[in-house]
């Protein structure tokens, strides 16, 4: 009898296991800064590291942070499983950041710098720094988000020490903003101003009130890690954790899959969160700050031109390649970046993007290729991007530079875009001519590149579309259109025309569009050098239910809180104010007498094919998903309230 009992025990023990039932077994560590790794892990004797911590985790467990700064780059390589998934969280109530960085700088009135150059402002660490790139922010600075400001990781010694921020000529060697460089095995500083950096400060409030600041007197935060997380594990959640900037801050290695983040905020070097690996899958990003704004004082032109003193100020927010697959980013602040916030390079797919504010890039919101090279198969899979608010980058769309092939699809529907800043483009006028050759301003809304077939299975429909201005127009329509979309949007263009080029084709839609210009004192066309759209359904017979009937004006959608505060009104450019920089997606809910109302047009699917995030079909009773045949057109129905958007969690009003 003892021995069936024995072996009745064995035999549910073994069919626990086979069922997944963790509970009984799962534990819970705890680490903070001021335990011990001799400890035995407990909430009242908790571990010191991380690392040390996480090799001791099993599917089931949790590690949960206690308050303070753990200064170590964290790899975690251990896996839960699908119904046992380890966690790694602060505990409740209390912050955790995770720093790959120095313990030095950290505190106003430090002595951890020397000065070195009075005139240029130059300081030297006493520590010393590797022959590495360094990544810093200075804290506690006004007007930035979450008050800290991206210093240049300079390259080359002649840009760091130049006396000079003016640009003259491809090999000319100027300063471009505070900043900091590996000499000699030392850390070296600049927070002397530009030019440029005074203009910023005049329009958006000052940064530095002296020339030269002395870095003592600043919170500065500096890392020549290569990451403050890797992960190579699988079944892993990590939340309510801040993650301190590192070369790339969060790198997914080959093999992870099953990841979460969830409420974490993200501080951006080159990269914030990245992979280049073809099964690093299922990956979700939610509820989440991903920070890292370059300064408005940098040019493009510092980055992309020659001799590109702030070269490695460029970079990507959310950068995917090698082919990953199956990554939904939603609810998140993705604010700021070098170049672009969201790319896909070379051959990812199911790509699902929505409800995030994104804010803030230097390049392009989302950069969307192919390109066949470090494992990828050359091919845009499909990419689903929907109910975003997407404000003051240079570009939305970049779709299909260096891309052989697009299965797609990529659809984009019911995001509301806002680019209302001039960009500082050109450090002087020129050095680019796509914005019109001026220091500021935009390229184009949707910049549309490639081969003919990259064109293909390309929809942008139901959206609300606000431009400053553009010296191309918003450029919704790719050269090679078979097959794509762009219907049921509303268009608006402060200044200039709204869209100087048509391309028509096969299977194409482009129907149901209301087009208004704001600004009253602009005399160019509304549409493809014609006035009205009605002038340009007689020359296109496209857009045959589109809207925009005042000569060179369009007609006004009527949102409900849309208000622009214009510098001078009587100018015949109008330049905005930095408050009119950012708006709310409350502002563009549709009032009942707008003349958007039930007025949108059926998208059929054509070639669509597949499934949205929640498994559903992008083709529902023929009709692409999102579209409704007879609906509003725009991004929102007039029958919305602003608490059907709260879904939007970070309200930003800085510009």
């Amino acid at each position: 009898m003892a021995i069936n009992k024995w072996m009745h025990a064995c035999l549910l023990f073994n069919c626990l296991l086979l069922s997944g039932i963790p509970s009984v077994w799962a534990k819970n560590y705890y680490v903070s800064p001021e335990g011990d790794d001799e400890n035995a892990g407990r909430e009242s004797s908790p571990f010191q590291s991380i690392n040390y911590a996480v090799k001791k985790l099993r599917p089931g467990d949790t590690l949960y942070l206690k308050s303070g700064t753990y200064f170590e780059a964290v790899e975690v390589k251990v896996s839960g499983r699908e119904d046992a998934p380890i966690t790694i969280a602060a505990l409740e109530g209390e912050t955790a950041i995770i720093d790959s960085g120095f313990t030095e700088f950290r505190n106003a009135g430090n002595s951890d710098w020397e000065l070195v150059n009075e005139k240029l402002g130059e300081y030297r660490s006493l520590v010393s720094c590797k022959d590495k790139d360094i990544y810093g922010y200075v804290a506690g600075i006004p007007g930035y988000a979450n008050e800290q400001m991206k210093l240049i990781p300079y390259k080359e010694e002649k840009f760091f020490h130049a006396t000079t921020d003016e640009y003259k000529g491809e090999k000319s060697a100027f300063y471009v903003g505070p900043g900091t460089m590996e000499i000699d095995d030392k850390c070296h500083i600049r927070l002397s101003k530009t030019d440029a950096m005074r203009n910023a400060e005049a329009r958006y409030g000052v940064v530095f009130e002296d020339e030269n600041s002395d870095p003592r007197n600043f919170q500065i935060i500096l890392s020549q890690s290569s990451n403050t997380l890797e992960v190579k594990g699988s079944y892993l959640t990590f939340k309510n954790l801040t993650f301190n900037q590192a070369k790339d801050t969060i790198e997914l290695d080959d093999g992870a899959h099953h990841i979460v983040f969830d409420s974490i905020k993200a501080w951006m070097g080159n990269t914030t969160i990245s992979t280049n690996d073809g099964d690093v899958n299922h990956i979700t990003i939610t509820n989440s700050e991903i920070l890292g704004d370059d300064p408005y004082w940098i040019f493009w032109s510092d980055m992309k031109d020659d001799p590109v003193p702030a070269t490695r100020a460029r970079g990507t927010s959310i950068n995917l390649k090698g082919g990953t697959q199956n990554w939904q980013i939603s609810r998140n602040l993705i604010r700021g970046s070098g170049q672009d916030l969201i790319a896909v390079s070379n051959g990812e797919d199911r790509i699902f993007v929505h409800h995030n504010r994104i804010q803030n890039c230097g390049d392009d919101a989302f950069e969307i290729e192919g390109a066949a090279k470090n494992g990828g198969s050359g091919n845009i899979g499909q990419v689903i991007i929907h109910d975003n608010l997407i404000i003051n980058c240079l570009v939305a769309v970049s779709l299909g530079q260096d891309t052989e092939k697009m299965s797609g699809p990529l659809l984009f529907y019911h995001n509301v875009v806002l680019l209302l800043r001039d960009h500082p483009v050109n450090r002087k006028p020129e050095i680019n001519t796509w914005n019109g050759g001026g220091q500021f301003g935009y390229g184009k809304m949707f910049k549309q590149a490639g081969s003919d077939y990259v064109a293909r299975n390309a929809h942008y429909y139901n959206n609300t579309l606000v431009m400053l201005n553009s010296d191309d127009g918003i450029v919704p329509i790719p050269k090679y259109p078979d097959g794509t979309t762009f219907a049921n949007n509303i268009v608006v263009m402060i200044n200039g025309e709204i869209i100087k080029s048509y391309d028509l084709g096969k299977d194409q839609i482009v129907d149901g569009n209301l087009y208004w210009k704001v600004n009253r004192n602009d005399e160019a066309p509304l549409l493809n050098g014609k006035d009205t759209v009605a002038e340009l359904q007689l020359k296109h017979q496209a857009e045959q239910n589109s809207i925009g009937d005042i000569p060179k004006r369009g007609t006004s959608p009527k949102f409900s809180n849309f208000n622009l505060k214009v510098v001078d009104k009587g100018q015949p450019y109008w330049s905005l104010k930095p408050e009119s920089e950012v708006f709310g997606v409350d502002s563009f809910i549709l009032t009942s007498d707008s003349p958007a109302v039930g007025k949108s047009v059926t998208i059929t699917c054509r070639s669509v094919v597949g499934t949205d995030e929640n498994g559903e079909t992008l083709c529902p009773d023929g009709v692409l998903v999102g579209s409704l045949s007879g609906g509003d057109i725009g991004a929102f129905p007039y029958l919305a309230s602003p608490a059907d958007y709260e879904v939007f969690p970070f309200v930003v009003v800085t510009p």
